[in-house]
C-alpha cells in the first residue's frame, strides 16, 4: 500500500500528490509497528528506506518548514536503514542507502540557511563520497553517474554559501563531479540527463566565473555558456518549454556576466546574446502562467 501511494505521489501534481505521499508515509510507518529491526532486520531496514523516499517527496515538494521539517524526517529514516544496511554486510544497500542519504542532506541544506545548511550541504558531500567507494564507473556506472551529479549539486550549494579559497574549491570540485556524470550521461544514450547535467555544469561554471578574477574567470563563463548551449540540444521549446526557459535564462546570465567582463565590441555581443536569451525565456515564462519567474 505504501509503495502504491508512493508512486502515485510521485506521477501526480497538486494536493492529490501531497496527500498521497502523507498516506504512503502512514501506511510505512504502519508496517514499522510490526517489522521489529531484530525479528525481520532487511524488512525494516527497507521499509525505512521506503519511508524516506516517501518523506523526501514530501519535502521536496512543501514550503515553509514542513518541507525541512520532512526532510529532516527522512534522514532518519536513512540513517536507520544504514543500521543494517552495512557496508561489510550489504555493500550495495550501504551505497544505495549513502547515497539517499545524501541526496537528503543536499536538499536540506538548499532549503535552511546558517550553520544548519552549510553542514547539511557538507554531510551531503561525506555521503555521495561514501557512496562512490562501492558505486564505481566500472561496476555500477548509471549509479556512479548519479552520485556524482548529486555530488555536484552538494559541492554547488557549499560553493554559493562559503566565502574565500573554500567556496572557490567547492565550485572547481562540483565542475569535476558534473564532468565525471557526463562521462555516462551521453547525449545518445541518457539525453534527458545530459541536458540536466549540462545545466547543472553551466551553473557551477559561471558561479565560478563570477567569483575569480583573470582568464580563468572568462574562461569559466564561456564553458558555462557553451554548457548551456549544450543542454538546449534536448531542452527544446516544444518538448520541454519549462526546462528550455529555464536554461535560456541561465544562458542569458552567464552572456551577461561575460559581456561584463569582456570590453568593447566582445563584450557588446555578448550583452546583446544575453538579451536574445532572456527574450527566449519570456516566450515561456510569461506574467500570466510563471508571474515571479
Amino acid at each position: 500500500l505504501g509503495n502504491a501511494y508512493l508512486c502515485l505521489g510521485e506521477r501526480l501534481g497538486g494536493t492529490e500528490a501531497t496527500e498521497s505521499l502523507h498516506a504512503s508515509v502512514a501506511a510505512f510507518q504502519n508496517a514499522l509497528k510490526v517489522q521489529a529491526k531484530e525479528i525481520l532486520p532487511q524488512d525494516w531496514a527497507a521499509t525505512q528506506t521506503n519511508l524516506g523516499n516517501a518523506s523526501e517527496s514530501i519535502g521536496e515538494r512543501l514550503s515553509g518548514t514542513g518541507g525541512p521539517d520532512s526532510l529532516r524526517a527522512a534522514i532518519t529514516a536513512f540513517q536507520n536503514a544504514l543500521q543494517v544496511y552495512t557496508k561489510e554486510s550489504l555493500p550495495q544497500g550501504w551505497a544505495m542507502s549513502q547515497h539517499n542519504l545524501g541526496r537528503a542532506y543536499r536538499g536540506l541544506g538548499e532549503r535552511v540557511g546558517g550553520t544548519e545548511g552549510a553542514q547539511s550541504l557538507r554531510t551531503a558531500v561525506n555521503a555521495s563520497q561514501n557512496a562512490l567507494q562501492v558505486y564505481t564507473k566500472e561496476s555500477f556506472p548509471q549509479a556512479w553517474a548519479a552520485t556524482q551529479d548529486n555530488l555536484g549539486t552538494a559541492y554547488q550549494g557549499l560553493g554559493e554559501r562559503l566565502s574565500g579559497t573554500e567556496g572557490v574549491d567547492s565550485l572547481r570540485a562540483a565542475v569535476t563531479a558534473y564532468q565525471n556524470a557526463l562521462q555516462v550521461r551521453t547525449k545518445e544514450l541518457l539525453p534527458q540527463d545530459w541536458a540536466a547535467t549540462q545545466d547543472n555544469l553551466g551553473t557551477a561554471y559561471r558561479g565560478l566565473g563570477e567569483r575569480v578574477a583573470g582568464t580563468e574567470g572568462v574562461d569559466s563563463l564561456r564553458a558555462a555558456v557553451t554548457a548551456y548551449e549544450n543542454a538546449l540540444q534536448v531542452r527544446t521549446k516544444e518538448t520541454l518549454p519549462q526546462d528550455w526557459a529555464g536554461t535560456q535564462n541561465h544562458l542569458g546570465n552567464s552572456y551577461a556576466r561575460l559581456g561584463e567582463r569582456l570590453g568593447s565590441i566582445d563584450g557588446a555581443r555578448r550583452l546583446r546574446a544575453a538579451v536574445t536569451a532572456y527574450q527566449n525565456a519570456l516566450q515561456v515564462q510569461t506574467k500570466e502562467f510563471l508571474p515571479q519567474a
